[in-house]
């Protein structure tokens, strides 16, 4: 389950309903575990499509912008990008300006004539996510690179041609990939053996090579986050990838642009 279906797990376990929780989500944001299963296999579609478009971006001269799933963590964007040879990395947690972002592609431009970047789709654009909120108050993200493109475009004009691929839910989809395979067997093994030994109302997670168990409330209180030593943050950046700023820990549905 991802956080959301865990809250509402939790609330069935205070009910005294036997539970036992296992983290499935391909945004790998659960606290308390170091990997959901379903997120290696949306990170292989990813890499997958920037395999190709490299292609792309190197014959036409384009900037091309490929934008993930990663609501408020960007985890399949990072490790994708990093994997996939992305030359910037937009996540949620590291809020960019735009005018940096244009002088990095002018360097770039200036020597290879092309560059592809990888935007999360909850990253925030000089703070501020782009979306809109609903009737019920739920925040719906969509169309970061667009805006991206437009505010490059205004900062920029006609000096890179740019073109956006928006993956969505191709990334939810399709055959696991072999990790997952075997990740998702493990913890079904393990909720198995919690529910025998009568562990209700816990999560089985992957920790320092084996699994154990954490209260379901310990996994639903908070995200998983890159941070600024995450290993493929510091490798991406010692590489020369454009990942910009200092990680933002405040309300992560503030400062909604629409």
């Amino acid at each position: 389950c991802g956080d959301g279906s865990l809250s509402g797990a939790m609330q069935l376990a205070e009910l005294g309903v036997k539970i036992v929780g296992v983290p499935k989500t391909i945004d790998n944001d659960l606290q308390r575990t170091v990997r959901t299963f379903g997120f290696s296999s949306a990170v292989q579609v990813v890499v997958d499509a920037l395999d190709r478009i490299h292609s792309t971006a190197t014959s036409h001269d384009r900037v091309m912008f490929v934008e993930t799933m990663g609501r408020h963590a960007g985890w399949i964007a990072l490790r994708s990008g990093l994997a996939g040879g992305a030359h910037a990395i937009l996540l949620p947690e590291y809020p960019f300006s735009p005018v940096d972002l244009a002088n990095f592609l002018r360097e770039r431009q200036k020597k290879t004539g092309s560059s592809v970047v990888v935007v999360a789709e909850g990253a925030k654009i000089a703070d501020q996510y782009v979306g809109k909120a609903n009737v019920s108050g739920e925040i719906l993200l969509g169309g970061v690179s667009t805006s991206l493109v437009n505010e490059l475009e205004a900062i920029a004009p006609g000096e890179f041609e740019m073109r956006v691929t928006v993956l969505g839910h191709v990334q939810r989809g399709g055959s696991p990939n072999a990790p997952d395979r075997m990740l998702s067997k493990a913890y079904g093994v393990a909720a198995i053996q919690a529910y025998h030994g009568g562990h209700f109302g816990h999560m089985v997670r992957y920790n320092c090579l084996k699994m154990d168990i954490v209260p379901i409330a310990e996994a639903c209180g908070g995200l998983n986050l890159v941070e600024d030593n995450t290993v493929e943050l510091v490798t991406a950046r010692e590489l020369g990838t454009f990942i910009y700023g200092r990680p933002v820990r405040n309300n992560p549905d503030a400062g909604i642009s629409p």
